[in-house]
């Protein structure tokens, strides 16, 4: 079992045989993701973690369908990265995508 919290250079998301793309960009008016029974806007988590407006413009969201399955938190030093509940890995994943962050 992999954790879905990540030390924030690695993102683990469970790749779905159904999905047909991924997306990174950044986040856009209204994008929200599925935490727990939940939905919570990005505007509001980039809130919750005190984010500069220039932090909340270099924050990367993983998109596939129309859906954001990650917020790339993690990039930000203490940070770790939010996947959709709908993606978390699981013991019975087939398929697992790692997005791994370069550099410092």
């Amino acid at each position: 079992f992999i954790s879905n919290r990540s030390n924030g250079k690695i993102l683990f998301i469970d790749l779905k045989e159904n999905i047909g793309y991924i997306l990174i960009r950044n986040r856009r008016k209204g994008d929200r993701i599925r935490l727990g029974a939940g939905t919570k806007k990005i505007k509001d988590l980039m809130i919750d973690y005190k984010l500069s407006p220039e932090e909340k413009s270099s924050i990367p969201l993983v998109v596939t369908g129309g859906n954001v399955v990650a917020l790339m938190t993690g990039v930000k030093e203490g940070a770790t990265h939010r996947v959709s509940s709908e993606f978390y890995v699981q013991d019975d994943t087939k398929k697992i995508l790692a997005i791994y962050k370069a550099g410092n």
